[in-house]
């Protein structure tokens, strides 16, 4: 009996590329404001760690076998997978890409704790102003066929709050998939934290494509769970499963040049394409004047 072991394969790639990278390099900010009857917190963490890395796996023979890919920790786009399977017959081929690095991360903060001078009247308050460049894609494409006694795999995919899942039990299983995760550069980040209330605006432009084909005899099961949508099924018996999934988030700016350190749009109103020159700028108070919050 020949025994597969991809995991193992996967595996050794990473090590070799990682001492290539740097450490980790994000921030994270957490804060709380308040007073004698309120209180307000706010919290972000942003990191990634520098790599460029490419894995090419190919797998072709009988025999038990067991899979565990990781990806995480590069600006909240990462995948997973784990599979295994007893005797049988498994053909894969898998392509694995990463590009993350950091161009800048600027943080400007600024502090009112008026309250320790005018007890009454005063007001405590927190802004932050986020200005950063982590530009990062996570490429993925697996082709698995396999016939035997019985495999089990469950593959995850995730884009910040954006994550797709799928799951397989068969002894008979064909799989075709494809996904892809990318952060532009420049995004920008503002809060502001009083003891009655803290706002957050992110301007981000994030993407998320995932194509799959498959098909299996015992169970299939998909899954895609995001702040504003929930997809979930499950098919027992022989089903053939074809999903496409594409995502944006997106915004426009004024083309200022050194990183527009002195303009941004107003935040995300109905009219947040049609805003005026006029009407812009990098202010916190600007930012959240709009009725919207």
């Amino acid at each position: 009996m020949r025994k597969l072991n991809a995991a193992l394969a996967v595996s050794l790639l990473l090590i070799s590329a990682l001492p290539l990278c740097d450490a980790q390099v994000g921030y994270c900010i957490d804060v709380t404001v308040n007073n004698s009857t309120m209180s307000s917190s706010w919290s972000r963490c942003q990191s990634t760690v520098p790599l460029f890395f490419n894995a090419e796996t190919r797998v072709t023979g009988n025999g038990n076998f067991s899979r565990h890919v990781s990806v995480d920790g590069f600006a909240k786009i990462g995948l997973n997978e784990a599979s295994h399977g007893g005797q049988g017959r498994l053909v894969m081929s898998d392509l694995l890409s990463l590009s993350s690095q950091v161009d800048w991360i600027e943080i400007n903060e600024a502090v009112i704790n008026e309250s320790l001078y005018i007890p009454i009247k005063g007001q405590d308050r927190y802004t932050v102003k986020i200005n950063e460049s982590l530009p990062t894609n996570v490429y993925s494409k697996q082709s698995i066929l396999y016939r035997g006694k019985g495999m089990y795999a469950k593959n995850v995919y995730m884009n910040d709050d954006k994550k797709i899942s799928t799951s397989y039990h068969a002894t008979d299983l064909l799989k075709s998939v494809a996904s892809v995760g990318i952060l532009a550069p420049q995004a920008y980040v503002f809060a502001d934290v009083t003891p009655a209330r803290a706002l957050q605006a992110v301007f981000e432009k994030r993407g998320m494509a995932f194509a799959l084909t498959s098909t299996s005899d015992l169970y299939s099961g998909f899954s895609f769970v995001s702040d504003d949508a929930f997809i979930d099924e499950a098919y027992v018996g022989k089903f053939k499963m074809k999903k496409v999934i594409t995502t944006q988030l997106n915004y426009t700016y004024p083309d200022i040049p050194d990183r527009m350190e002195d303009y941004l749009p107003c935040c995300t109103s109905a009219n947040f394409y049609q805003i005026e020159s006029k009407h812009t700028g990098l202010d916190v108070d600007e930012i959240f004047s709009c009725d919207v919050f």
